[in-house]
């Protein structure tokens, strides 16, 4: 009798080890089918990989998965506290029992909830491939049970006007959802691929303007213009494509090719009448057009060049289909356009910029805020906030950026030195 008391308990143990494990393995799955992305699951399901199809079939009812799932894991933890409980009344008596439980929690917590659900959370693809094999025959197995619990408890969701059966968390249901995944995932693409993936989904945050060569910046040819002056420009162009205006900058009537040049030109001048037979007509783009969908008019319509004007065509400026994949890609321009727009940083944080640097690449760069509802450089954005051209040295404040005025030529700003601030 004294024996088979010791034999029983190992028993027992054997017993509650296998239960244990049981319950480790409801946590891990739990865990890891929840987090399955369903693109990859598809993918995965293309690659013929072992348990993808049946995780694709537990994924699309995840009230029912959930159901089965929590109906094991209660199962054999309720099993697992009776067998306790029977091993420490065999042991020590009812004063075991406290201990036991006690023990019990503490071995449940660790072993079969935190160690399964962190390895899951690291590898969820890897598990749950594995383990949607012997939940699919559990699902088989239990699916009358798991049935009834189902249609219990769905009256209490139709009261709460909650559909489990069409949620689907894989969906992403607008460019926002998308930007925030790709800013979670930084750890698993590169910086470049991520910042390049953000440029893409901004393209419709963002306007023509955000990117144009502003009017003043044009190079632009007057018709009216001596011919060695006009050929001098088109010569010295570092654009390909040159707008050309009668009387003033508003009044561009077509945009010339400098490859064409050959067909309209001698000895250094040039015949107006054959190179207007050469121009292109003018395109004209709405500056608050988004520039994903001047993306797709540029492809449409198979030009490269546009002339962007306000409501009233007002011209305000020029862009390529160049500007719009530089925002994306970054900047690929000559190396001489490279240095004119130098951005140094010094060490205390204080940023050097050229006048015509573009205040969303800096925003871009440096994660800052300034506003991109009017002025599209920094030239513009400190004369609107002066209301005048400086005639020295002078300083800005706007929100917690401070922006001193370095160099001035020609009525043009040509560094500043800008300071962020502490918050207020």
């Amino acid at each position: 009798m004294h024996s088979e008391l010791e034999q029983v308990p190992l028993l027992l143990f054997g017993v509650l080890a296998v239960l244990l494990l049981l319950s480790g393995f409801f946590s891990a799955s739990e865990t890891s089918m929840l987090s399955l992305n369903m693109h990859r699951l598809q993918q995965l399901q293309n690659e013929k990989r072992i348990g993808a199809d049946y995780a694709a079939r537990l994924i699309r009812r995840k009230d029912y998965l959930i159901t089965l799932i929590l109906i094991g894991n209660n199962l054999v933890n309720i099993i697992a506290a009776s067998v306790t409980t029977l091993i420490a009344l065999r042991l020590y008596g009812e004063a075991g029992i406290a201990i036991a439980t006690f023990i019990l929690t503490l071995v449940i917590l660790i072993c079969a909830e935190i160690i399964p659900k962190t390895i899951a959370a690291f590898r969820p693809e890897r598990i749950a491939l594995i383990a949607s094999i012997p939940l699919s025959a559990l699902m088989w197995l239990l699916k009358p049970l798991v049935w009834i619990i189902h249609k219990l408890i769905g009256g209490l969701f139709d009261r709460l006007g909650i559909n489990p059966a069409s949620a689907d968390g894989s969906v992403v249901s607008n460019l926002n959802d998308l930007r925030t995944i790709l800013l979670m995932s930084s750890s698993k693409i590169s910086e470049s691929h991520r910042d390049m993936l953000l440029s893409i989904v901004d393209l419709d945050k963002l306007t023509v303007r955000s990117v144009m060569t502003p009017k003043a910046e044009m190079i632009c040819i007057d018709i009216d213009a001596d011919s060695k002056e006009i050929y001098r420009t088109m010569i010295e162009s570092p654009v390909s494509r040159i707008p050309l205006y009668e009387g003033t900058r508003d009044g561009i009537f077509g945009i010339i090719h400098v490859r064409n040049m050959p067909t309209f030109t001698a000895d250094g001048t040039i015949d107006r009448e054959k190179m207007k037979k050469s121009l292109l007509p003018p395109y004209f783009i709405p500056e608050q057009t988004s520039l994903f969908e001047q993306l797709l008019h540029f492809r449409n319509r198979k030009i490269h060049f546009g002339v962007v004007v306000d409501e009233y065509s007002v011209v305000q400026g020029v862009i390529t289909i160049e500007d719009i994949l530089e925002m994306i890609i970054g900047e690929f321009s000559a190396e001489q356009d490279a240095q004119e727009n130098e951005i140094i940083v010094h060490r205390n944080g204080n940023v050097l910029v050229d006048g015509s640097t573009a205040i969303y690449g800096l925003n871009k760069q440096f994660n800052w805020d300034l506003p991109l509802t009017g002025a599209m450089t920094i030239n513009g954005f400190i004369l609107e906030q002066l209301d005048s051209f400086p005639d020295a040295v002078a300083s800005i404040q706007a929100g917690n950026y401070r922006m001193e005025l370095l160099s001035l030529s020609n009525n043009v700003i040509k560094q500043v030195k800008i300071t962020v601030l502490p918050p207020k």
